[in-house]
């Protein structure tokens, strides 16, 4: 509002001790075909049926935004750590909404400790917990997907386009990172 006060208008917290609700906040425009700008929030350490796991919470906008999260996705994997970075990606695909992009850095792949990895789900009136791509670090230690994010359509090709930070990578030297 105009002019902005300290009071907040709304409060959302984690659901359990040590979920880390919060770790991680994106706007990320309409995502969910529903009116209103929608807010990601990541849970890196939540726990469902594995332990820290990572969860990433939409929250529809709008006029009837609440505190319960209208849709949620658990990490697959125990320490995965899914949510540790979120971001709005922009529409990646081209069908016109807002698609959601969840780093996981401690997931494994394979034998292969802490590769990372990130996930892209489409936006749209129907959202599944389904990632509709996945981009997975290649060898131990690389935490790919430690930071995410969307950058609009940087080459003209009419698709957003994402960021995905690999701080541990060696191409260049032990953990000199790329995106």
């Amino acid at each position: 509002s105009d002019p902005l006060d300290p009071t907040p208008d709304m409060i959302l917290q984690g659901a359990n001790p040590d979920d880390r609700f919060g770790s991680s906040l994106a706007g990320v425009g309409n995502a969910d075909g529903q009116p209103g700008s929608d807010l990601l929030a990541g849970a890196s350490r939540a726990t469902l049926d594995r332990t820290w796991q990572g969860a990433i919470y939409l929250f529809s906008g709008g006029a009837g935004i609440d505190a319960v999260a209208d849709w949620y996705v658990y990490g697959e994997g125990a320490g995965d750590e899914l949510g540790f970075a979120v971001a709005a990606a922009g529409d990646a695909n081209g069908d016109g909404a807002n698609d959601l992009l969840a780093g996981a850095p401690y997931r494994n792949r394979g034998s292969v400790l802490d590769a990372g990895g990130a996930f892209l789900f489409y936006g749209g009136a129907v959202l599944d917990g389904t990632a509709d791509f996945v981009v997975e670090g290649g060898t131990q230690g690389e935490f790919l997907g430690t930071s995410v994010a969307g950058c609009g359509d940087v080459t003209g090709s009419g698709f957003g386009h994402l960021l995905i930070g690999v701080p541990g990578n060696d191409a260049a030297g032990t953990d000199a990172g790329r995106i």
